[in-house]
């Protein structure tokens, strides 16, 4: 026979840790202070008890009472619905008549169209006769010649040309109004011409600046050391060779 095998020791039970214990007893006890220390006061529920309901009478005594009465009267709809309109007697035996028969504005007639002669009247006799006689010999009609004008305007209108040029041309066609700038002193000198519009030819234009050029203006006292304006020229029947017709 066999020997037994020999027996293996068995591991000793684990035992409650004593640690944990009292920490759950520490923890306890904290909670407990903590209840007892930290406790929430609520307020008392107050309660208000609710008024006691009051009943108006319109008894009518005071004015107040009176008018409200009134007005509740006025407005009752039961007096509205029950009141009945009479009947005016022979209200159906009335004959209808449409408004359209009763003329109320005369209608506008037409003018009277009055008959046109058809032939215009004749011309009295002595006027017919004087129509065939021969006009007797007049005078020709004088024709004025129209001079030639320098108008100044702008800053120069205020002055006026102390001796105007005479402003000649070699075109015998009617020539177009020309307008010169013009830069004068104080003392009425011109010290600048500039050409704004031309007249169409230009050795007209040529010898009206030379002419503008020595022109004299009137002196003015209060004035710019140059002034500016404008001379326009409307030329006339005397700067022609020929004069017109």
């Amino acid at each position: 026979m066999s020997a037994p095998p020999p027996a293996t020791p068995m591991p000793p039970e684990p035992r409650f840790p004593a640690t944990l214990l009292l920490f759950g007893v520490l923890s306890f006890l904290a909670h407990a202070a903590t209840f007892f220390l930290f406790q929430v006061g609520y307020p008392s529920h107050v309660s208000i008890p609710l008024q006691t309901p009051q009943v108006s009478l319109l008894t009518g005594e005071t004015p107040e009472q009176q008018a409200i009465m009134r007005w509740v009267e006025s407005e009752d709809p039961a007096l509205v619905a029950a009141t009945s309109h009479p009947v005016p007697a022979g209200l159906f035996e009335i004959p209808y008549r449409p408004s359209y028969q009763t003329p109320r504005t005369a209608p506008r007639s037409m003018a009277e169209v009055k008959e046109a002669p058809e032939r215009a009247p004749a011309p009295a006799l002595s006027t017919l006769l004087r129509s065939v006689l021969p006009a007797a010999p007049g005078a020709a009609p004088k024709v004025e010649r129209a001079p030639t004008k320098i108008l100044l305007s702008a800053g120069l209108a205020r002055r006026a040309l102390l001796a105007p040029p005479v402003l000649k041309t070699a075109v015998a066609g009617p020539l177009e109004d020309a307008s010169v700038m013009l830069g004068v002193t104080p003392e009425g000198e011109v010290r600048f011409v500039l050409l704004q519009r031309s007249s169409g030819d230009h050795a007209t234009d040529a010898a009206a600046l030379a002419q503008l050029e020595k022109a004299r203006l009137g002196p003015v006292e209060s004035a710019p050391d140059i002034e500016w304006g404008f001379a326009d020229i409307v030329w006339g029947d005397d700067a022609y060779p020929t004069p017109p017709k």
